[in-house]
């Protein structure tokens, strides 16, 4: 069998789903039917690569790749692998059968509208703490998608709930070994797990989950855990049950339930004690899982220790950071990001005074502000300051920055001096946007200090902080 060709090549595409902090990252998922492809438009093509060579051009439609119909970015990723391959080509509605030539697992050179290229599946499950259930009225279409997509779980660790996954799902994850992926699994006893995802039909985790193990698939897994439903000694026996599987099962977190004042019947949030208590008994698990097999497997989200009033844990106590993008170690992973900068990289230049302000969601206060304060000891001429916003937008029980709205940005930023600089997470964007459709351009506009966009991480706001420009970051005025 041909060697499984890499799968992270820099490949892009326009319309990418996010994964952190995108509106319905822990909603649940349920597996519709294949759609009638409709082929991979292609968006760009790089110049001088195989595929210019080749002849193709953006606007065309692939359609197969030796006689395979191309119905997603995995199956263009494997069939392209090869060093000659013919691909079918749609312009016009003529279709056009081009031989190209390459070197094996090298990047044709091609850009696509979209990640999948039939229809994303989505979601019929009515779970009762789908955050999508709270999203207002009048955003953007794409906002409301909530997928139940597997191949968007391999891709981009979006989590699937397999609840009535059909033959041809399983068999295409054991054609193209597609691992990990990213499980929602709430509770191993079936009648609450039915419960929880809303559904009549099979809801027993374990029978489909056991399958993909078998044939060597590997699996990272999470319980949305809420207040009085699966937590307690539901909450044990799905945390024995998982374990049971490790290494097929590498990681489970623990996130808590998230609502938005718009949702129609909200669950109550855990209290500081329960939080407590949590993070008390995990961290005991942590301990014999570690001793039996080497890591933690068991992580709290970062809203756990957050509502506990407790510091994060270090860098050691999340192992490879293996569900970093889910909330779990995040802030960890930041600040230490962050402080390495801080230990290595050039200060601000002598002479230079610059007033910044950090603007974030709630949460993130409670990370930055330590940092900032580092950071100043060593910059006196650096005046940095941390805003925390508010999200009156969706409610504030939100308090991740990537959920912010340039309604709530704006008010925050209306009492700052006009030409203090701004920073804010690019992760409030979505294709140069805000989720309510207003533009970075419109948040700076009467301003004389620039407002700028930083990607959501360590060393990128260090470099915005001290260098004052991070790459990839996006910046009005400019």
């Amino acid at each position: 069998m041909q060697e499984k060709p890499r799968l992270d090549r820099g490949f892009s595409w326009a319309g990418e789903p996010g994964r952190a902090g995108q509106p319905g990252k822990r909603g649940e998922i349920h597996h519709m039917s294949y759609m009638k492809p409709r082929g991979a438009v292609i968006a760009g093509v790089e110049p001088g690569s195989p595929a210019d060579r080749a002849g193709m051009r953006p606007g065309e439609i692939l359609r197969e790749i030796d006689n395979e119909p191309v119905l997603d970015l995995i199956d263009y990723l494997y069939l392209s692998a090869a060093e000659q391959t013919v691909w079918s080509v749609e312009d016009a509605g003529k279709i056009r059968r081009l031989r190209l030539v390459k070197g094996y697992d090298q990047n044709p050179g091609l850009e696509f509208d979209g990640a999948v290229f039939d229809r994303v599946k989505t979601c019929r499950n009515r779970c009762l703490f789908c955050f999508l259930k709270g999203m207002p009225p009048g955003l953007r279409p794409n906002l409301y998608l909530r997928d139940d997509d597997y191949r968007l779980s391999f891709l981009h660790g979006n989590f699937i709930t397999l609840t009535n996954m059909e033959e041809a799902d399983l068999d295409r994850i054991v054609r193209w070994k597609l691992s990990p992926l990213y499980v929602s699994v709430q509770s191993t006893d079936p009648d609450l797990r039915r419960r929880l995802l809303g559904t009549r039909g099979p809801a027993d985790i374990l029978v489909p989950l056991d399958r993909l193990l078998a044939v060597g698939i590997q699996v990272h897994a999470q319980v949305v855990l809420c207040p009085d439903l699966n937590d307690g000694e539901h909450l044990e026996r799905t945390v024995e049950d998982l374990s049971r599987r490790q290494p097929g099962v590498a990681s489970l977190a623990v996130v808590p339930a998230g609502f938005t004042r718009h949702h129609p019947a909200p669950l109550r949030p855990f209290t500081k004690d329960e939080a407590r208590r949590l993070l008390t008994w995990a961290g005991e698990r942590q301990k014999g899982f570690r001793r039996a097999g080497g890591v933690r497997f068991l992580y709290p989200a970062d809203e756990f220790y957050l509502l506990a009033g407790r510091p994060l844990p270090g860098p050691r106590s999340y192992d490879d950071f293996p569900q970093l993008e889910n909330g779990v170690g995040l802030g960890t992973h930041f600040a230490a990001a962050f402080r390495r900068r801080l230990r290595h990289q050039a200060g601000v230049a002598a002479g230079v005074q610059r007033r910044v302000a950090v603007l974030t969601g709630r949460s993130g206060r409670w990370v930055l502000e330590p940092l900032v304060e580092e950071l100043q000891k060593r910059e006196p001429r650096l005046a940095v300051r941390v805003l925390p916003v508010a999200n009156r937008f969706f409610g504030e029980r939100v308090t991740v920055s990537g959920l912010l709205v340039r309604s709530d940005l704006a008010e925050a930023i209306g009492s700052l001096p006009d030409d203090e600089e701004i920073l804010l997470p690019a992760s409030t964007l979505r294709d140069d946007a805000f989720l309510d459709g207003m533009t970075l351009r419109q948040l700076g506009a009467g301003r004389s200090g620039t407002v700028r966009a930083v990607p959501p991480n360590g060393e990128a706001l260090y470099d915005a902080l001290v260098a004052g420009w991070p790459d990839g970051g996006t910046c009005f005025p400019r």
